[in-house]
């Protein structure tokens, strides 16, 4: 604590004391007590605003097998006491009307009758409608959906979601809200983070051939049962998302998921959620999302396969690499010959499969290292570059892909050491996306196993490190340290960007000679409209600082505040934001705890 408030005091950013000191008296507190403040602070009370305005949503209600009729009753009052509008329309879908339970089917034929609700088995009927969203039978709207999503319709966009928590219906208890991130597609096809709350207009379900009279989707049988209706939203999900061009988050809890035993226990793990042990995923049904993962890599034309990770229950992809792959290795180093050893050591020992070369540029080692670095690059075919200059990391990275041949380029600390096998093929897949600009991978201090980098957050007072220091082992915020997720930013420790990416933003900016050089090329391919991406099922070790030290004194500090300043000078639109990282989370915690401040 007190050397944090001295890194505070000596960079000039005095006003961040207070929160600190704030954050650490709610820190322990409870989830609950936090959402409750929360809650308290963003929503206090939602006026009804009566009003006869029809909205261009409408809303279809999946009702499945195993769904009750005070369930339905439940789910048609919250929609009735929307703010403001009332829906376009609202359409039952039973795929198999003749199981449901007999006062359920009685409901449904009377709405159908007498209040004009409309029935069918399968979701072809939406086409009809300029805009609608699904519902699972049971679950309650915010009394501002459709208020806060017909705002965002007269902007056009396609597909727009919004955040969401879990109640239990009779008491009206909320708890365990999911504040997600704005758009973020391999987050997306790692797991399901848009969830429940979600609308999407008719052109983008008629160019995604959802209609059924097109093209008949195989997995609607999934709607007779709530574990179904779960993993079919999923599968809808990214078949129309892959064809929006625009596309927009609402961090708003607007929607409100049923308390329901093993049919929650699902939702929660396609959206990534820790599950306990005793949780066992039917094997039948884990498959049939492997399939659904690997049939959208063939709609989009994408070669990949669908890994089991002991970590993630839902499994990673990994992509096929064209044939005329070459990845360059760029490694920065000067007198840290034992160090460098062990990395280059590991590179050849963990990878396969994969051609490379090694360019190690090397700032000015004594004549002993120098003689010891020469041995043994030429005996490893090293492509070894020895420069006198002081140090800058960013005109020594990009020195070093001047003298690149691959067509892919890593930049590695000398302090690092490889441990997963096939970590350069899998990075490197990634890479080679269109829309990937810069790749990172998890990296963990050694013998203590615990985080030092799985992205980076751009957090108020600084970007940082998300769950910093915090255990490997534990299951962290919707298990975001073991995803495939997108980020603002990912480590210059080991990043990796193919060569006509890294010529197109302009390599790395040299007015940052030791820190915030890999924020800053993150935050231009940001802006540029590529996407970052760390693949935390690459782990590789770090033994931070060792090469240059830590900065922990008076004169480091003060630079580091100095290049902070030019960070957000040349990046201003990131100056206290993060697309990737919800507004309702803490803005000086690295843990995705929520904003209770």
């Amino acid at each position: 604590m007190l050397k944090k408030i001295y890194k505070i005091v000596v960079s000039g950013r005095l006003k961040e004391i207070s929160v600190l000191v704030k954050n650490k008296r709610y820190k322990q507190r409870s989830a609950q007590e936090k959402y409750k403040r929360w809650r308290k602070k963003r929503e206090g009370d939602i006026p009804n605003e009566i009003c006869n305005r029809r909205s261009c949503i409408a809303f279809v209600i999946l009702v499945s097998e195993d769904s009750s009729l005070l369930e339905l009753e439940h789910t048609l009052e919250s929609i009735y006491k929307q703010s403001q509008y009332k829906p376009a329309g609202i359409l039952l879908v039973a795929h198999n009307r003749s199981k449901l339970e007999e006062d359920l089917r009685e409901k449904m034929e009377r709405l159908c009758k007498e209040e004009g609700i409309l029935y069918s088995t399968g979701i072809d009927s939406v086409r009809d409608y300029e805009y609608h969203a699904y519902i699972q039978c049971g679950d309650i709207l915010a009394i501002n959906f459709l208020k806060e999503l017909e705002f965002a319709i007269r902007q056009k966009f396609e597909f727009i979601y919004s955040d969401e928590d879990q109640i239990i219906r009779q008491s009206g208890v909320r708890s365990n809200p999911f504040f997600k991130p704005g758009w973020s597609p391999d987050t997306l096809l790692d797991f399901n983070y848009i969830g429940n709350s979600f609308i999407c207009s008719r052109e983008l379900f008629l160019k995604a051939n959802c209609d059924k009279k097109k093209n008949s989707n195989p997995n609607d049988e999934l709607l007779n049962s709530k574990i179904g209706c779960i993993i079919w939203l999923y599968d809808y999900i990214l078949r129309v998302t892959e064809h929006a061009a625009k596309i927009k988050h609402i961090p708003k809890v607007l929607y409100h998921s049923a308390l329901q035993d093993i049919n929650l226990q699902y939702s929660r793990l396609l959206q990534n959620e820790f599950l306990t042990s005793e949780f066992r995923i039917d094997p039948e049904l884990q498959k049939l999302i492997y399939t659904i993962k690997q049939s959208h890599l063939q709609r989009v034309g994408k070669k990949g396969t669908i890994v089991e990770s002991k970590k993630s229950r839902l499994g990673h992809i990994q992509y096929e690499l064209p044939q005329e792959v070459f990845v360059s290795i760029i490694i920065l180093t000067k007198d840290n010959y034992d160090v460098f050893v062990r990395c280059v050591n590991s590179i050849l020992d963990q990878t396969c499969q994969i051609p490379f070369e090694i360019i190690v540029v090397d700032n000015g080692s004594d004549q002993n290292s120098y003689e010891t670095y020469k041995e043994y690059s030429k005996l490893h075919n090293l492509h070894y570059f020895h420069q006198k200059m002081p140090f800058n990391f960013s005109y020594m990275c990009n020195y070093g892909a001047m003298h690149a041949k691959g067509n892919v380029l890593v930049f590695l600390n000398d302090d690092t050491q490889v441990i997963t096998r096939n970590w350069l093929s899998i990075m490197c897949g990634q890479a080679m996306q269109d829309n990937t600009a810069l790749v990172g991978a998890k990296l963990l201090y050694p013998e203590i196993n615990k985080i030092q980098h799985c992205g980076i957050i751009n957090l108020k007072g600084n970007p940082a490190h998300a769950f910093y220091q915090m255990k490997d082992e534990t299951d962290h915020y919707h298990n975001l340290s073991n995803a495939v997720m997108n980020c603002i930013a990912v480590t210059g420790a080991c990043m990796m960007v193919e060569k006509k990416k890294f010529d197109f933003l302009g390599g790395w900016d040299e007015r940052f000679p030791v820190a915030y050089n890999d924020i800053d090329f993150s935050m231009r391919a940001v802006k540029a409209g590529y996407f970052n991406v760390v693949r935390n099922d690459v782990v590789l070790y770090h033994y931070e600082s060792v090469s240059r030290g830590t900065d922990f004194t008076y004169r480091k500090i003060r630079r580091l505040a100095r290049e902070q300043r030019r960070l957000y000078t040349l990046n201003e639109e990131f100056f206290g934001k993060d697309p990737f990282y919800n507004p309702n989370l803490n803005p000086f915690s690295i843990d995705y705890d929520i904003d209770y401040l």
